[in-house]
């Protein structure tokens, strides 16, 4: 079985390998999960994550659409609602997967989100859909691996009608042998989309794979992800170095960036911002091999990245903390979003870091489930201004013997994070992985759910 990173979190096949060095399994409605990163541009985006259509009207009747927890509160009179979106895998058969891992909006009537579907027998595909102000719809997108292929995107950034940028990885199922997985950059010119050449580094035995894009301009972009070199000197001998690359309006370049666990450890970065060709964040984690997770942000200024300090709570001393996605309105004003895993308590817990232009500090935030095993994790975040922020993800609890996700989206006023109620169409799996938001009254949530048919299927809820 093909085995695959994904910034959403989740797997869209059988198994996969996560950023943050665990093993799950998307073959029950049971699965756990992790955050990995989504893609936000300024006020347009939205980690990732690892995931509303023709069966609304059978979900409806099933009593499994429109699922609110109780005391969840809104921000405004407007609310979050459901909006069918194509799962073009399904046709029956419990191996069906589709799923969504980022999501982009230039206006009320413009939108992209992207992720990967699973044909049966037909290795993973690229998905990208297309949001034109009435419905969503597939548009045709490149798969340039071998068949079966294994071919997926993780991230999405518009600038325009005309301007979108996609990425993601392509590769041999198996994910075997040098350079089985490879950066992949698709780019929308206003007709279709279309694979543009982007750097492999050398050494990557084990391949290479983008998680966020974020664009400026027609000649301003980056991406963002990860890179695997062998290392006799790290057990197991394999070490994850950050990965950025850049686009000059003529063609993409590697651009050298910081791994602050040293270049023999784990370095990922899930998600960007860029407000200008000279302020621009990426985050993710780090570990230096006998400790946990930390999180890890990095600074463009125009002339280099650089590591900036970001908060790191810990009960034990061994608490992990990552970073999933990146939001950045201005030079003083950007947000982080991931999850701290208290081991003390054994809770997964939001964390949600803000930058005034001096420092970040951590700013408080809800976490639904606080119980024992409990999980909290945010993917994506988006902002439009100082006092207009979405971040999203999912919170899981047991109910009996049984796990249970939620879709999770908490927002900000200018003075605090507060959860609004949304919707979670399945019984048992909901994920969201990416936000994006072009107001304070239009915003796109994407990720997937577990069907009561046993299939994964897209999900799309609209802000408005």
């Amino acid at each position: 079985m093909p085995v695959r990173v994904s910034t959403a979190g989740r797997v869209s096949i059988a198994s996969r390998f996560s950023t943050t060095g665990r093993v799950y399994s998307k073959g029950s409605d049971t699965m756990p999960i992790t955050t990995t990163g989504a893609t936000v541009v300024s006020g347009m985006l939205r980690r990732r994550s690892p995931k509303a259509q023709a069966l609304i009207v059978a979900l409806l009747v099933a009593g499994l659409l429109g699922i609110f927890v109780p005391g969840a509160v809104s921000a405004t009179s407007s609310s979050w609602k459901l909006v069918p979106t194509p799962s073009p895998s399904v046709g029956g058969s419990p191996n069906d997967v589709s799923g969504l891992y980022g999501v982009a909006a230039t206006s009320a009537k413009d939108a992209w989100a992207v992720g990967d579907y699973y044909p049966l027998n037909n290795g993973l595909q690229t998905l990208i859909l297309r949001w034109n102000g009435t419905k969503w719809a597939q548009v045709k997108s490149p798969n340039p691996g071998p068949s079966p292929s294994s071919d997926a995107l993780f991230g999405v950034a518009a600038t325009s009608a005309t301007n979108a940028w996609a990425v993601g990885y392509y590769g041999n199922v198996g994910w075997t042998g040098a350079g089985a997985f490879q950066t992949l950059i698709l780019h929308w010119n206003g007709t279709k989309w279309t694979k543009v050449a982007s750097p492999n580094p050398s050494g990557s035995q084990w391949g290479s794979v983008l998680y966020g894009v974020a664009a400026t301009s027609a000649t301003n972009a980056w991406a963002v992800g990860v890179y695997a070199v062998y290392d006799s000197g790290f057990t197991p001998p394999i070490a994850y170095r950050t990965l950025i690359l850049h686009w000059n309006g003529i063609r993409w370049t590697q651009v050298a960036s910081p791994n602050a666990g040293g270049s023999s450890a784990l370095n990922y970065l899930h998600g960007v911002a860029a407000t200008s060709a000279s302020n621009a964040w990426a985050v993710g984690q780090y570990t230096t091999g006998d400790t946990a997770d930390r999180t890890l942000i990095l600074h463009w200024n125009g002339t280099s990245w650089t590591q900036v300090a970001s908060p790191n709570p810990d009960s034990s001393g061994y608490d992990a903390n990552y970073l999933s996605g990146v939001a950045a309105t201005s030079a003083s004003n950007a947000w982080a979003v991931g999850t701290n895993e208290d081991q003390t308590a054994d809770i997964d817990r939001t964390l949600i870091l803000h930058w005034n232009g001096a420092k970040w500090t951590k700013v408080a935030s809800p976490s639904p489930a606080l119980s024992a095993q409990a999980r909290n994790d945010l993917s994506g975040v988006a902002a439009t201004s100082t006092s207009n922020a979405w971040a999203v993800g999912q919170y899981y609890y047991l109910n009996g013997e049984t796990q249970v996700y939620r879709t999770l989206v908490l927002h900000w006023n200018g003075t605090k994070w507060t959860k609004v109620a949304s919707p979670s169409p399945a019984g048992y799996s909901n994920f969201l992985s990416s936000v994006a938001a072009t107001s304070a009254s239009n915003a796109w949530a994407v990720g997937d759910y577990y069907s009561y048919l046993a299939q994964w299927r897209t999900l799309a809820i609209r802000w408005q």
